[in-house]
């Protein structure tokens, strides 16, 4: 069953669009600065997607986000 949703979702163009947005955000954690501001996915494949960040900037997701990329903050859109 779990092929099947793989095959869903990447044939469908939802694992493409969630690698673009991920890649997007990758490259934001990795530009100077203390603060980095994040836009929601806008895709969710189930076999790829896994939590996220909140839009409480003290919430231990995005603390652990902030601390791998040695920010200070990072912030939900």
């Amino acid at each position: 069953f779990h092929i099947l949703r793989c095959v869903h979702y990447c044939g469908g163009g939802e694992a493409a669009t969630y690698k673009q947005e991920a890649d997007e955000r990758i490259a934001i954690l990795n530009e100077k600065g203390n603060i980095s501001e994040l836009s929601e996915f806008t895709v969710r494949p189930h076999v790829l997607y896994f939590d996220d960040i909140t839009e409480d900037e003290d919430n231990w997701k995005n603390q652990a986000v902030a601390n791998w990329y040695g920010k200070e903050k990072v912030i939900k859109k």
